[in-house]
């Protein structure tokens, strides 16, 4: 009678602690491929790990690129697509969901499926480009115009911001 009290109390805590380990599986999954708090851009996503195999360009919004992510990384979540990532022309991230077969907003609004395929390593180079310019124009230097100079005859750019 022991043996058959401890065979269903092994049941019951496996029927318990299996559907909370694949719940706490499929988050830590989910939360790898979100982007990280900070994530911004295109190249800081690559920076993070993110696995990204191709991409489309949607004509809603328009100039704006879609990033598939790996969809066999997730495959053991069960989910109906890859995580699909939307940049705008400048590599800034404007929305993401991390299965693109359930989103209606990336399916139908931004038209995920219907766009253009782009060659993703093109993306990597337009989209670095814009983030090193970016990066070196965000120097902490105010450029302001000469007609913006004070009373005391010093432009307003080289005062302290």
């Amino acid at each position: 009678m022991a043996a058959s009290k401890l065979k269903s109390m092994i049941t019951i805590a496996l029927m318990i602690a299996l559907p909370i380990a694949y719940l706490i599986a499929v988050v830590r999954h989910q939360t790898r491929l979100a982007p990280g708090n900070g994530v911004k851009t295109y190249s800081q996503l690559k920076a993070q790990g993110v696995p990204l195999k191709r991409a489309t360009r949607v004509s809603n919004p328009a100039n704006h690129v879609c990033v598939f992510g790996d969809a066999t990384a997730g495959l053991w979540t069960l989910s109906s697509g890859p995580p699909a990532y939307l940049f705008d022309e400048s590599g800034q991230i404007v929305d993401f969901t991390s299965d693109v077969g359930d989103s209606t907003r990336f399916q139908k609004h931004y038209g995920v499926y219907s766009g253009i395929e782009v060659d993703i390593r093109t993306l990597d180079d337009q989209f670095v480009k814009v983030d090193s310019a970016r990066s070196a124009d965000n120097t902490g230097v105010r450029h302001e115009s000469k007609t913006d100079e004070q009373s005391d005859g010093h432009e307003a750019a080289d005062r302290p911001l």
